[in-house]
């Protein structure tokens, strides 16, 4: 990361840095306010890679849920499982990586469990 902060600075950018991961509604203010995140990631056991966060969207998708319901019955009552569905917010991360011929979109959590440092650029 020191290496891109270089980079920046040779070309007169500025940026900022963060501990990883930042909630999405962060990622989504930090975003919103036009500055893209470079996130350094995992992604072996002892090297690590860099990918560019451009954008985020909430998409809302229904969870299924189990419950026990208790339904009475001419012998007593029994517990029966119940399925119902709850609307969920995810977030999913657009994201350049330089290894990948174009933008991929990500789910935050896929993306938050290797996020390792990170820069903004202000």
């Amino acid at each position: 990361m020191q290496e891109i902060q270089g980079v920046l600075a040779r070309f007169g950018g500025q940026w900022s840095t963060f501990a990883p991961p930042l909630n999405p509604m962060n990622v989504y203010n930090i975003l919103s306010a036009g500055k893209p995140i470079i996130a350094e990631i995992t992604s072996g056991p002892a090297s690590t890679h860099v990918v560019v966060i451009r954008g985020i969207t909430f998409r809302q998708i229904q969870v299924p849920v189990q419950t026990p319901v208790l339904v009475p019955t001419p012998y007593g009552s029994m517990w029966q499982p119940h399925v119902h569905y709850v609307v969920q917010q995810i977030p999913f991360l657009e994201i350049n990586d330089p290894l990948q011929p174009g933008p991929m979109e990500v789910s935050y959590d896929q993306l938050a469990s290797v996020w390792r440092d990170s820069i903004v650029v202000e």
